[in-house]
């Protein structure tokens, strides 16, 4: 596909026989692809197959050590669930049901010989009742932390074992079943709708488990060949979906893929079982993408494709920020290599030229459309209609420096406020929670210095870039566009994905046009950048399948 990252993280995961890449590419480029795909196992496995292929001098090494050392966390995984296990069976509150131990290397066990552990670094467990195996887990030496995603009863840590997060249930996300946006009357856009959940409970999962291998009792389960293949096709689309910003690779991890493929070539995988999961949770959405994907890398297997009826689909839009779902037109390539995250996001919204110079171009987004509103998309939940997203936003350089600044009369609100800025593959961050916990930091966000003001008449941000970060994303045209995306959570993060996005989170998506400033007279004050003129605002379609 003329990507050599791409080429040799396909290769890797026995999607493709070109090897070429091997010997072209950047060494730490592909090892570092190989990481986050999570499929340097199945790598070092067709070297050591395939001995003669050319490989950089340099690369092997690498990759070597980057898996032994995940290798490593994965083997403690293991471990740790089995001590978990043990610590269950020994606490007074336990009331004799098995726990059972999601995603993880659960493929790995179920595949046998023809398995690749992968990394992993938690223990991802479903019980029949949180509460009380919460409090269990905290008897066990567990913490529980303040911080935890909407189909997560809680999270732990621990000194000495690893991270523990506790599920009420898997969730299984869904499009919307029509129009998602519509036009707001003032130039921008509005969403109409959100992605929805339906549960996959204790019950189904452990009917569809075997034992885990590292289990003495039975006790500690996991998913069956055909219920785990359900499940990564569930967790890849949600992750697809779910707020990609900026990924330093992408949302889509190949390991994930060569495991839905394996499986459902495994003489266990039952199509027919298969397809009753995915009618009884409304689960045609995730199966139109598992099938797009695999068959856009030609892997697609004759008993998924059979199993059952998918969305009719040509399209899968993903989120730009919290609740902002847009229609990226992200090819299958792109998904798995990214090569630039905004699309055609700004398409049907509009984009705001904006000349950053000396005196800050300032410009707001309101979705009545006054004061100079420019074109946006804004998330407000129904619960809390009043929430409209508001912010006043300002772009200057200066000593070698762009400096973004926003205001928001609205002051933090009660969980987290984050701004992100996404330039083609490349992402600046800031963000303020109310734990100062850090827990929305992103480690390969661009270095920014920011800032955070506080007082009565809301919060003030500001965040420094060095200009070249911002200047390498310059097009032909000389124009550099971006996403600014703001968000405020006004509940706390709420118990399922549905009430998520419908009452606790306010958010808006300004697409930008940065250019250079026009020179202006000492006695001319700089003009406020003004939209472009977008087409007429229409609702970016339909997701019913």
């Amino acid at each position: 596909m003329g990507n050599p990252v791409l080429d040799a993280v396909l290769w890797a995961g026995g999607f493709s026989d070109d090897a070429t890449a091997l010997s072209g590419g950047r060494i730490e480029d592909i090892a570092g692809a190989l990481e986050i795909h999570r499929v340097a196992g199945r790598f070092l496995v067709r070297m050591a197959e395939n001995p003669t292929i050319p490989v950089s001098d340099g690369l092997l090494d690498a990759v070597r050590r980057s898996h032994a050392h995940h290798a490593g966390a994965a083997a403690r995984v293991e471990t740790d669930a089995a001590w978990v296990e043990k610590g269950l069976r020994g606490h007074p509150a336990w009331d004799g049901r098995p726990v059972l131990l999601l995603k993880g290397n659960s493929a790995a066990h179920l595949l046998g010989a023809a398995g690749f552990p992968r990394l992993t670094s938690d223990l991802d467990l479903l019980t029949p009742d949180p509460v009380r195996y919460g409090r269990i887990f905290e008897d066990l030496g567990y913490h529980r932390l303040a911080n935890s995603a909407c189909h997560e009863e809680a999270t732990f840590s621990s000194p000495d074992r690893s991270p523990l997060d506790l599920h009420g249930y898997f969730p299984v996300w869904r499009y919307p079943r029509g129009d998602y946006q519509a036009a707001n009357g003032a130039g921008g856009l509005v969403m109409a709708d959100w992605v929805s959940t339906r549960k996959l409970e204790y019950g189904t999962i452990l009917a569809g488990s075997v034992t885990h291998p590292a289990s003495e009792a039975g006790t500690l389960r996991i998913p069956d060949v055909t219920t785990a293949t359900f499940l990564l096709c569930a967790h890849v689309f949600k992750d697809y979906v779910e707020m990609p910003f900026v990924q330093p690779i992408a949302k889509v991890r190949l390991a994930e893929l060569c495991e839905i493929r394996d499986l459902a070539h495994h003489p266990d995988f039952d199509a027919g079982r298969f397809a009753a999961l995915v009618r009884d949770h409304e689960a045609q959405d995730i199966l139109a993408f598992a099938r797009h994907v695999l068959s856009g890398l030609d892997a697609l297997p004759a008993a998924l494709a059979g199993a059952g009826r998918s969305a009719d689909r040509d399209s899968f839009p993903q989120e730009a920020g919290f609740g902002l779902l847009v229609d990226v037109g992200t090819e299958v390539a792109d998904m798995l290599v990214r090569r630039d995250t905004l699309g055609s996001a700004p398409e049907g919204i509009g984009t705001t030229r904006v000349e950053v110079g000396a005196t800050p171009a300032t410009f707001s987004v309101r979705a009545d459309g006054k004061e100079g509103s420019v074109p946006a998309l804004w998330s407000t939940p129904p619960a809390h209609p009043e929430e409209v997203f508001a912010v006043e936003c300002g772009v200057s350089e200066a000593d070698g420096e762009i400096l973004f600044t926003f205001h928001s009369s609205r002051g933090l609100g009660v969980y987290l406020d984050e701004i992100a800025v996404c330039l083609g593959n490349e992402l600046l961050h800031t963000a303020r929670d109310v734990h100062e916990a850090g827990f929305r930091v992103f480690p390969y966000a661009s270095a920014t210095a920011s800032a955070w003001h506080v007082d009565a008449s809301g919060w003030r941000v500001t965040l420094r870039v060095p200009a070249e970060t911002v200047r390498r994303h310059r097009t032909a045209d000389g124009h550099i566009p971006a996403l600014i995306c703001c968000t405020r959570f006004v509940e706390m993060p709420a118990s399922d994905w549905d009430a998520f996005y419908r009452r606790c989170i306010s958010s808006v998506l300004i697409p930008v046009r940065l250019s250079p400033a026009t020179p202006a007279t000492p006695a001319t004050p700089a003009t406020p950048a003004t939209p472009a003129t977008p087409a007429t605002p229409a609702p970016q379609g339909s997701t019913q399948g």
